[in-house]
């Protein structure tokens, strides 16, 4: 079968309503009752971005949340989980037992490789074909309702926020999900912060969403995002010399696909990814996209770049941004994402026709 966007949008709606395969929601079928109390104006604390998403990135980003007054902290361990803000109460939990309460509400916030921005077509891209444009019509497709969607962009750094029902999606244990695709300017690099609303919200978190994305849209546009932190020296030759350890994965992989043995590059590929997404779905994206795409192969262009990556099951890799001559026409780029998966090398996504240097200068 073809690959269907669609199945990537459940695995990233998946993957915000229930945090990570490390941090899975319970499968409670009603809320716990909490003790009623008087209803009463909610508060709201606002943080700037950097605060918020503690350890996330390396670079700062001019943005500010808000977060209901109540609402504590975790970064979850390891760091590259991310950052989940709830009240006290279920951190804890979260803390001693790797698991969500199923009546918490909580922010998570994290990057993502399953999106990508690209500034050349100002897009967030989302893999095996799946673009901006088909956002809305992709989710409901996939079961959300009354799905809105709108874009920003704040002090130079672009956003997409998304509101949608999932009562009908299936394994859904809530009927609201709120996410923001912020992005961070670095690569390709997206950040997910999504909103589960508490299951005894009385607006299913509308109030909450709504201070959220209000602190976090606050500002004025402006023409270039700040400089990012440059790297040292000793980074970049730690990062160079760690990277050539995941780029002989890369070439097998490529090899394996210039040779048209889709089997052997069905064994190379990610575990997690095709139990998430489907082993059909992975092996028709090599058919029908990947196989065709390495067919005219004929060598290696120059440009090559590589960049630290994580997937969103918490493994941590490079990506290899490449360029493939073909037999006739012109250069194509492409991009490996290689991870270490239970102390394997893994492929966790390749991106065809994808041009680092276009995605990150104007």
């Amino acid at each position: 079968m073809n690959a269907s966007p669609r199945v990537i949008w459940a695995l990233a709606l998946g993957l915000a309503a229930g945090l990570l395969s490390a941090l899975p929601y319970g499968c409670a079928t009603e809320a716990v009752a909490r003790d009623a109390a008087p209803a009463t104006k909610p508060e709201f604390k606002t943080l700037s971005f950097d605060e918020a998403m503690q350890g996330q990135l390396v670079r700062s980003m001019p943005l500010k949340l808000a977060f209901p007054a109540d609402y504590e902290m975790l970064v979850l361990d390891p760091a590259i989980n991310g950052v989940v803000w709830a009240r006290r109460a279920d951190l804890d939990h979260i803390a001693q037992t790797k698991e969500t309460p199923p009546d918490a509400g909580l922010f998570h916030g994290r990057l993502t490789t399953q999106i990508g921005y690209d500034r050349a077509s100002n897009s967030f891209n989302w893999c095996l074909g799946c673009s901006e444009k088909d956002v809305k019509a992709e989710l409901e497709a996939a079961g959300a309702n009354d799905v809105k969607v709108q874009k920003h962009v704040i002090n130079g750094i672009p956003m997409l926020l998304l509101d949608m029902g999932t009562a009908n999606m299936r394994g859904a244990v809530r009927n609201k999900l709120y996410m923001a695709y912020v992005a961070v300017l670095i690569d390709t690099n997206v950040m997910l912060i999504s909103y589960s609303p508490p299951l005894d919200s009385k607006d299913e978190g509308r109030t909450a969403w709504q201070a959220f994305t209000r602190a976090l849209t606050q500002g004025v546009v402006s023409a270039e995002p700040p400089a990012t932190k440059p790297s040292s020296f000793a980074d970049d030759l730690a990062q160079a010399t760690r990277s050539a350890t995941f780029r002989p994965v890369a070439d097998a992989f490529i090899a394996a696909l210039v040779a048209g043995d889709a089997a052997k590059g069905m064994n190379m590929i990610s575990p997690n990814l095709i139990k998430a997404v489907g082993r059909d779905t992975v092996q028709g994206a090599l058919r029908d996209q990947t196989l065709p795409f390495f067919a005219t192969f004929k060598e290696f262009g120059r440009s090559q770049t590589i960049a630290r990556t994580g997937d969103e099951f918490g493994n941590e890799g490079f990506v290899f941004y490449l360029t493939m001559v073909p037999k006739q026409g012109n250069a194509r780029p492409f991009a490996v994402y290689v991870v270490e998966e239970n102390g394997a090398k893994v492929v966790a996504n390749l991106l065809l026709d994808h041009d680092r240097s276009k995605a990150t200068t104007r």
